[in-house]
């Protein structure tokens, strides 16, 4: 902030339809992490501060998220709430495929993309 005195709007961050419970930054202050009222951990880019975009919606915790925490300098997000347990995800995209490629399960199918990663376009994750 230039000056805190002086606070300015620089943007709006959309996607949660429910209330948030936390926010939290990175390390590096480019991802924020907020948990909501609804059953999602959502993740933003904001290293542009007056166009944040989506990173992602987690949605694998199915209910209400109170904390959203970074940890392992950011490598890893964890989200906690009424479900009494805490969830971890890794957050490098490149990481995560590599270790889904690697695993020698199946890949995604374009379904099951749509209902995980809702808005991203499908892309083959592994080379067949």
């Amino acid at each position: 902030m230039e000056n805190p005195d002086n606070p300015q709007h620089l943007s709006r961050i959309v996607g949660p339809s429910s209330p948030i419970w936390s926010l939290s930054f990175d390390p590096s202050g480019a991802r924020l992490a907020a948990g909501d009222g609804g059953s999602t951990l959502w993740l933003w880019n904001v290293g542009d501060r007056y166009a944040p975009e989506e990173y992602a919606a987690l949605t694998a915790y199915g209910q209400r998220v109170y904390t959203a925490v970074f940890g392992a300098a950011g490598q890893v997000l964890f989200g906690g709430g009424t479900g009494r347990d805490v969830r971890v995800w890794r957050t490098e995209p490149d990481e995560v495929r590599s270790r889904l490629c690697e695993s020698g399960g199946s890949v995604a199918t374009e379904a099951e993309w749509a209902r995980y990663l809702p808005g991203v376009p499908y892309r083959q994750l592994c080379e067949t």
